[in-house]
């Protein structure tokens, strides 16, 4: 199946697959207000249904993404890398009641039809999470790659690095992970000093081409972090770009191929 009959699937009904994602669940009465002081998003917005946020070091660079639910018999998190929140409980839960069990793999069933245990956008189109083990993947990775690029989601140690502040994943990205409204966080010192400054000096961005784009580094400008064909904007790549490259418009030559930056998300459905 093709990149342009799996986005008919996606906007029509549901596909499957497994993803490199665990699920922890953790537990006590001080949970949601221990994780509060963990991570950059506002967790009095759980009432409204599942949050992203970021887990990040004291000096705000990013350590792994989350997705946060809230359930009957405590939170949900799903996220790349349990063993750092894990740690984390292990390191800083003092006196608090807090603790915290890795649940295993995670599945997702993306599109418009999709049912399942959490709500969590991984293409575009909406989707939910599901534990559970492996199944038979029904998207290829490599259009899993296009849709991502496409709908602005950044694949953590692919388009980040050991340095990435998450103000540098781009205005969509922070308004969905960063509150800069909520008490103190680990990391939110560094994060609101960058804030009040209104810019960073890296973006993660888009790039779109009539041609394939290459990955790798650009002189003088930034890094291509991934590339794929898309069926509607033709070729596309996700870059982090020094900020006066980043602007929406901006021509960047890679390897004699011609591309045009745009933000992220490329794809804004509705």
């Amino acid at each position: 199946m093709g990149l342009t009959e799996t986005i008919s699937r996606l906007a029509s009904g549901s596909l499957s697959f497994p993803t490199s994602d665990q699920a922890i669940r953790i537990t006590g009465r001080d949970a949601i207000s221990w994780l509060q002081g963990q991570v950059t998003q506002d967790l009095a917005k759980l009432a409204d249904g599942p949050v992203s946020a970021c887990l990040c070091l004291p000096t705000g660079q990013l350590q792994t993404l989350l997705r946060i639910a809230e359930t009957g018999d405590g939170l949900l998190v799903i996220t790349p890398h349990p063993e750092l929140l894990l740690q984390r409980i292990e390191d800083f839960v003092i006196v608090e009641d807090v603790a915290g069990i890795n649940l295993g793999p995670v599945s997702s069933t993306q599109g418009v039809g999709s049912t399942g245990l959490a709500f969590h956008d991984r293409s575009g189109f909406g989707g939910y999470d599901s534990i559970e083990g492996d199944g038979t993947p029904e998207i290829p990775d490599e259009q899993i790659h296009a849709l991502e690029i496409a709908a602005g989601i950044p694949r953590l140690g692919l388009d980040t690095s050991a340095k990435t502040l998450p103000p540098e994943l781009g205005p969509a990205f922070e308004a969905e992970y960063v509150s800069y409204t909520k008490g103190c966080y680990v990391g939110q010192e560094v994060l609101h000093r960058i804030h009040a400054r209104g810019h960073v000096n890296r973006q993660w961005v888009a790039l779109v081409s009539d041609s394939t784009i290459p990955c790798g580094e650009i002189p003088g400008a930034g890094v291509i972090h991934r590339s794929a064909p898309h069926p509607k904007y033709g070729f596309i790549a996700s870059a982090t770009l020094r900020s006066e490259s980043a602007e929406p418009g901006t021509k960047i030559a890679i390897a004699g191929t011609a591309a045009v930056v745009d933000e992220m998300p490329l794809f804004r459905r509705g």
